[in-house]
């Protein structure tokens, strides 16, 4: 089970890569640029059709055909890496049931049906996205990407004893079961409050998390 677990955190860490790289390209409006989430973020969190245009730039325009291009291809790229970090928590969640620590089988359980509702979610946001590409979104994207974002954190939470708790674990352990629960305090909050850039400094600590969990099954640390 750690080798799958950790097959799967290798596919987290290349795809959230190329997905970061491909984000980092996307270009704001003037007006706007250095306000708010990135755009990768934003776009998921527009609750109409205007705003989503307005945010990703006009079709026709430098800016928005650029994005466009950037944001189907990244959206195209994210199935398979909703299937990575779904495998990747799935697999914690089974181990976390078969813990012998007080808690751990409803927790293992919380993190499984959390992790499965954020992934399904995350599938409709980005069907969502697609659909607003093509003209075709008669709502906003908002209405997945809150829910997944809540359910993500939900799982984060859940999973961190996991690496706290478990008899023989090391620093790199602990990191993990501080940095995930800690993510996902911040985004909860943010989604609580309606505060969207919080979200990102949330999915910022969450994905340190699972950096140090995977070098943890990884390095036996």
């Amino acid at each position: 089970m750690t080798e799958l677990a950790i097959g799967f955190w290798v596919a987290v860490v290349v795809l959230g890569g190329v997905l970061s790289v491909l984000g980092s390209r996307y270009e704001k409006a003037p007006e706007v640029a250095g306000k708010g989430p990135r755009l990768g973020l934003a776009v998921e969190l527009v609750a109409t059709p205007v705003a989503f245009a307005e945010l990703v730039g006009a079709a026709g325009t430098a800016r928005g055909d650029r994005n466009r291009r950037l944001l189907r291809l990244g959206t195209w790229i994210d199935f398979p890496f909703i299937a990575a970090y779904g495998g990747f928590f799935f697999v914690l969640g089974l181990g976390e049931r078969l813990g012998t620590f007080a808690g751990a089988a409803l927790l293992g359980f919380i993190t499984l049906g959390a992790i499965a509702l954020a992934a399904v979610f995350d599938v409709l946001e980005d069907l969502a996205i697609l659909r607003a590409l093509a003209g075709r979104a008669p709502r906003g994207v908002r209405r997945f990407g809150i829910p997944k974002w809540y359910f993500y954190f939900l799982a984060a939470a859940s999973v961190a004893p996991l690496f706290i708790l478990h008899p023989g674990r090391g620093a790199v352990s602990l990191a993990a079961g501080i940095l995930l629960p800690a993510g996902a305090v911040v985004g909860l909050w943010a989604i609580a409050l309606r505060r969207d850039p919080l979200i990102e400094r949330g999915l910022g600590l969450t994905a340190l998390g699972i950096f140090a969990a995977g070098l943890a099954l990884l390095l036996g640390l």
